[in-house]
């Protein structure tokens, strides 16, 4: 409220005069009231500079009080250990105002070593003479102001650390708020130089915790040590790492690094020379722990709700009436432990504030059932805690949506119907992207569901849903009649309304494959290999004669015998298999009525053949999958974005939700898609994952994709935070909409083309920031 004491001095600031009197007023009734008293004579009324426990206290800042200048420029040399301790006393008060204090000190601190034989060298006189000129032109310090960011510019060197906290005044310079520094002492002498340069980062955080914890922009820190960078995404960290790792995550920054030439401030504390101030150019930063991790659960704030919610829950008054009946409960500072482990009392919000901290952040990361329960279980403990963890993971939306699922794909294999007569159901497929041959770059391949007879047509890519039907016409109908229906994938010829009005029109049935699910038209896939297999055996080095070679392996693959017929598909269509030479026949050929008996038998085996072949298949295709959920039209389910193109390999696993518009059959569901995900909505069910989500829950929840673009998923900017140049480039720190403060990135203007609006808001904000030439800001 603007008052200020230690012990009996009291300071009383205010913005205005007119808020000051009765701010002034106020504190004196107050004290009246309980019976004490300031002397007037002490007393310094409506100043704009006030002496305040040796300093001077201004709107301006903070400095070292005059008289103790002149004190100190008049303090004799230290003859004695006392008289270096009184000295250093006065010194370590006012230390804060000196760069480099510990490196200055030190030949004078080597005097008061045990067993040390006081001896004044020449190093402590100039360092003495060094700091009382330290203290005469020490700087004014800066008071914090919580809106703008600080920055922290640390540096180590082999016996010494230091530190610079700042922040830019309004016209972008940079006023220091505090000084840091000290001597490396014992096992901290040996420490290799990467824990030396973070050593100063975390003990930085600890010095000046009160200004930067709850900072609402990231602290920008410096440091002249590269690996520094990567410390966030270390795979392994020692002990003392991972402490720092608990101290560092109550803080919100991010780590920049500055060429060691160029760091010169921060260097300057830690080593006993000083260079001369840098351009001070920094790299690209990386956001370290802008979250709360584990240790951020152990917080007073915590603590004090968990002694408030102890006091009305049962099971802690139950043991409070009588102890002896929980013997291993114990109690400590008004906490209640079941062994060694804190009782978190019978409250959603603090038993989801200890789950949020052992599973959804950073250090948790997420993992599973076993491994969030045995986490938790290492420093808390309430009732029945499995099952709450359990439920808590698997509504845990970000695992959902990111994960691969650990259960075996949904859907049991639903085998068609085996066909009673050849060419009455046939697959078809095609071939893309061959190497050119003849004018043709793709293969149309048609099969008999029956007899397995196929035909291997050479086409184009371009070929549309009037061209394939004519191809069918002359080289598949014109020699089998027409087909009852039609097997095949969601190609574009496939799903066209031409091609759908066409065998509409001559009463064939289309059976369609699921999106992403060619398993449906497994046979024409299984074909498509042997065919492809067989043309790199024989093509060319030029690869351009494939097409002359189709009909040669249309031969080859229609004589061979297939496994799941038992015949070969030429057999079992005309009841003889075909010459290979010109060597005379051994048996005779049959009349007319014996081959048309011999080709009903042998097609009928055929059929047997297919139903034992397709139950084989189907047994042991059903070892590695589960019947899927009961999905009813309106059920929320999650899409599998492997058949999606995504931005990245870290991609979300799993989009949606989206509701079941209509039930194909058992193992294939229609989803309401928007608009804007350009594919066919039907999909085979080991594609869909239920959606489970936590009523109530006050845990962040991922946001979903905001637009999908040519199948591409793809997320909205918010805001841009800051600008650097690189080279000749421009790069942006980009918040992104809907993520926390942590998942900010740096991206080029060449990627932000739809952007250039938000782009110059942010130039015309920050006028003195680098920025591109206009005709890239207008383009």
């Amino acid at each position: 409220i603007g008052v200020v004491f230690y012990l009996d001095d009291i300071l009383i600031h205010s913005d205005t005069l007119e808020n000051h009197v009765p701010l002034v007023r106020r504190v004196f009734t107050i004290l009246r009231d309980n019976q004490l008293y300031v002397k007037l004579e002490k007393s310094v009324f409506h100043s704009d500079s006030v002496l305040f426990l040796g300093y001077i206290v201004s709107k301006d800042g903070v400095k070292i009080d005059p008289a103790k200048l002149s004190a100190v420029l008049n303090w004799p040399v230290p003859e004695t250990v006392h008289a270096v301790q009184k000295f250093l006393g006065f010194a370590n008060y006012y230390r804060r105002f000196i760069k480099n204090f510990s490196g200055v000190i030190t030949p004078i601190t080597k005097l008061l070593g045990k067993d040390v034989p006081f001896k004044w060298t020449p190093e402590c006189d100039s360092a003495f003479a060094f700091l009382k000129h330290s203290f005469t032109s020490a700087p004014v310090l800066a008071y914090p102001d919580p809106s703008k960011p600080f920055i922290l510019e640390t540096d180590a060197s082999d016996f010494a650390l230091g530190a610079i906290l700042s922040q830019l005044d309004d016209n972008g310079v940079a006023h220091p708020v505090a000084f840091h520094s000290r001597k490396f002492t014992g096992s901290e002498l040996a420490w290799n130089i990467y824990d030396k340069e973070l050593c100063p980062i975390v003990e930085s955080f600890k010095v000046f915790r009160h200004y930067l914890l709850g900072a609402k922009v990231p602290v920008k820190v410096i440091t002249d040590h590269k690996n520094i960078e990567f410390w966030s995404t270390a795979r392994l960290l020692n002990p003392r790492q991972t402490r720092w790792a608990q101290v560092l995550a109550d803080f919100f920054f991010l780590v920049y690094h500055r060429a060691g030439t160029l760091h010169t401030l921060p260097d300057a504390l830690s080593r006993s020379s000083s260079t001369g101030v840098g351009d001070p150019k920094v790299k690209t930063p990386t956001t370290m722990f802008p979250e709360k991790l584990l240790i951020a659960v152990m917080s007073d704030d915590f603590l004090s709700r968990v002694r408030q919610a102890l006091a009305t829950d049962i099971l802690a008054l139950e043991i409070a009436e009588d102890p002896s009946r929980f013997p291993k409960f114990t109690t400590k500072d008004d906490l209640l432990y079941f062994k060694s482990a804190l009782y978190i009392p019978d409250s959603a919000d603090l038993r989801s504030l200890v789950l949020e901290s052992r599973h959804d952040s950073y250090a948790a990361g997420h993992f599973g059932i076993r491994k969030t329960i045995e986490l938790v279980q290492r420093d808390y403990y309430w009732p029945k805690m499995h099952d709450t963890i359990q439920h808590y993971v698997e509504s845990c939306e970000t695992c959902i949506r990111s994960k691969t699922s650990s259960h075996k794909p949904y859907g049991l294999l639903k085998p068609l119907p085996i066909a009673e007569h050849p060419w009455k159901s046939i697959s078809m497929d095609f071939i893309t992207q061959l190497p050119p041959s003849n004018s043709f770059d793709a293969i149309c391949v048609v099969v008999d569901r029956l007899t397995k007879m196929a035909h291997f047509m050479p086409c184009t890519t371009r070929i549309n849903a009037l061209g394939t039907a004519d191809l069918l016409i002359r080289r598949v109908f014109l020699y089998h009649g027409l087909p009852d229906d039609i097997v095949s994938d969601r190609g574009s010829v496939f799903v066209s309304h031409l091609w759908n009005h066409l065998f509409t029109s001559l009463n064939t049935k289309i059976n369609l494959s699921t999106a992403y699910h060619p398993q449906s038209d497994g046979q024409t896939e299984a074909i498509n290999r042997i065919l492809e297999q067989y043309l790199r055996c024989f093509i060319s080095a030029g690869q351009d004669n494939w097409s002359d070679l189709l009909h040669l392996a249309e031969f080859a693959y229609n004589s061979s015998v297939q496994s799941s017929t038992g015949v070969s598909p030429f057999h079992a269509n005309f009841g003889f298999n075909p010459r290979f030479d010109f060597s005379p026949a051994l048996t005779p050929s049959p009349d007319a009525t014996s081959l048309l008996a011999h080709i009903s038998d042998v097609q009928a085996n055929v059929r047997d053949h297919l139903k034992s072949a397709v139950s084989a298949y189907t047994k042991h295709a059903n070892k590695h999958r589960i019947p899927p959920p009961d999905f009813q039209v309106g059920d929320q389910v999650l899409l599998s974005t492997s058949n999606i193109r995504s931005l990245n390999k870290l991609h979300p696993k799993w989009i949606g939700p989206f509701p079941i518009a209509s039930k194909v059959n058992d193992v294939a569901f229609t989803l309401s898609l928007p608009s804007d995900l350009k594919i066919h909505p039907t999909f085979h069910v080991s594609l869909l994952k239920q959606f489970r989500s936590s009523p109530g829950s006050s845990r962040p929840q991922p946001f979903p994709y905001s637009e999908i673009v040519d199948g591409e998923i793809l997320y909205k900017v918010s805001d841009i935070l800051d600008v650097e140049r690189r080279g000749d480039d421009f790069f942006y720190l980009c918040r992104w909409e809907g993520f926390s403060p942590s998942d900010t990135t740096w991206e080029p203007l060449s990627q932000l083309s739809n952007l250039l609006v938000l782009v110059r808001d942010f130039h015309r904000k920050f006028p003195r920031k680098p920025k591109p030439a206009a005709r890239l800001l207008y383009s």
